[in-house]
């Protein structure tokens, strides 16, 4: 339960540079910390765009205040000229990541295709550069936007980075690589030991979070790398706020490879995943951040309707003898519950986040959680389809009597549907809202009308959920 701490999550989202470990102990570190005279330094050039020294800083800038914080795997930069030399890759990525939020910029376009073919030229042969795994990495967290999340790149570009990963050594605790990579021992030497595993660490993490929400096995849930990720997080180097996020996607990698190797999944492995979540943070209660909180949240969701479905044998939940069951009614329960926590956090820091950079200049209309990752927006509407799931059920006459707390969950949806439609250039937000006001238009069979009820004051009564 979030309680009164929650607006703390919303507030204040830590850096990951901003730890507290030996290496920080003077305080924190700024990131950009180049000081290259825009005047002096002649203009960027990708292909047909030539991006002015000045917006280079200014976007750079931007990127670590809205995306380095989720992103903190990446080494200090001293000489703008210099980074964009040296890792062209990279330097592209974040100027075309921080282009994204703003569809409106004239070059908007020509440097997302040129963006892509450098990625291509880069990507057609093996990649033994750190820096351009991070760049790959980067495309992951933030995808480019596009007509539907069925042509996301995210998962096919993870199983290159994580194949290179692999190829160039960051996976192992020794310094040593496969045979022939002499060439990728030599480029990372040029970085520290800390750098490589939060690396391995932010590969692993984006691993859970595709699988969990594309219904996948983890690629890197095998008993070597979660050994690995164990003992890299036993390096008081990694932010403790960091580690905190990873134990509890390791307890998502174990629960979802159990739910893949056995037959069904019991109501014992549901409780004991979701009583080990609880242990991870109160393990890490000192350290513990908005990014823990929601990786919390969404595990809790991935179990608890995971084990209502294996319960129920894949029957129809109508069916009333089913549905009262003990074990089903608290998985459903705990489901619900969970659901409205996540759309709660997410709508609150929506809203706290619009009005910061909305003040700024910043992504106005781009998307409801600026600087943010897809994987929040993704995790908000996994919420949305649990609160339909459960109003639906209990519209049916079958299931009068389920725990359910109507008036807070509808509030919920009206909530879960404003994020997705308060960005008019969101494209994909908008079209996850259309498919909301779809299936919440069929709840109760066409017998429930939520247009009357509270959700229309949340949603401000627009009368799109009739």
């Amino acid at each position: 339960m979030l309680g009164e701490s929650q607006n703390s999550y919303v507030t204040s989202v830590p850096s990951l540079s901003d730890d507290n470990s030996p290496n920080q102990a003077n305080g924190p570190t700024w990131w950009f910390q180049a000081h290259d005279d825009p005047l002096q330094t002649p203009p960027f050039q990708l292909g047909e765009v030539s991006l002015p020294a000045y917006e280079a800083v200014s976007s750079f800038h931007e990127f670590e205040e809205l995306y380095l914080p989720h992103f903190a795997i990446l080494e200090p930069i001293t000489s703008l000229r210099d980074f964009a030399q040296q890792n062209e890759l990279l330097f592209w990525a974040i100027i075309a990541v921080v282009s994204r939020g703003k569809p409106n910029n004239l070059q908007h376009a020509a440097l997302q295709t040129a963006f892509d073919q450098l990625l291509g030229r880069v990507c057609c042969e093996a990649i033994q550069s750190l820096t351009d795994l991070q760049a790959l990495l980067l495309t992951c967290v933030y995808p480019p936007r596009l007509r539907g999340s069925e042509r996301d790149p995210s998962w096919m570009r993870l199983g290159m980075a994580i194949n290179t990963a692999r190829q160039i050594g960051i996976d192992k605790q020794q310094d040593e690589v496969l045979f022939g990579a002499r060439k990728a021992r030599y480029c990372l030497s040029r970085y520290s030991r800390r750098i490589l595993k939060l690396t391995f660490l932010k590969i692993f993490e984006i691993d859970i979070q595709l699988s969990s929400w594309l219904g996948h096995t983890p690629t890197l849930a095998t008993a070597h790398h979660l050994r690995t990720v164990n003992m890299f997080l036993l390096d008081l180097s990694i932010p403790r706020e960091y580690a905190a996020t990873i134990e509890v996607h390791l307890v998502t990698a174990q629960y979802l490879v159990t739910e893949r190797d056995s037959i069904a999944v019991s109501i014992d492995t549901a409780r004991m995943s979701l009583a080990a979540l609880d242990m991870v943070k109160a393990k890490h209660a000192p350290s513990w951040t908005f990014q823990a909180e929601t990786a919390l949240l969404a595990a809790k969701l991935h179990v608890t309707v995971v084990g209502v479905l294996c319960l129920s044998g894949g029957d129809n939940l109508s069916d009333a003898t089913t549905l009262h069951s003990p074990p089903v009614t608290s998985l459903l329960q705990s489901a619900e519950d969970t659901a409205r926590q996540t759309i709660t956090l997410l709508s609150n820091l929506s809203d706290t986040q619009l009005e910061l950079v909305t003040a700024s200049g910043y992504h106005a209309a781009a998307d409801p959680l600026p600087g943010y990752p897809k994987w929040y927006s993704c995790i908000g509407f996994l919420a949305a389809t649990v609160i339909i799931y459960c109003i639906d059920l209990m519209e049916n006459s079958t299931a009068a009597g389920l725990p359910v707390q109507m008036g807070e969950a509808r509030n919920a949806l009206a909530k879960a549907y404003k994020l997705f439609t308060k960005c008019e250039g969101a494209t994909e937000h908008q079209r996850a809202a259309l498919n909301l006001d779809v299936a919440m238009k069929n709840i109760g069979r066409g017998r429930f009308d939520l247009v009357g009820g509270d959700c229309a004051g949340e949603a401000g009564g627009s009368g799109v959920f009739g």
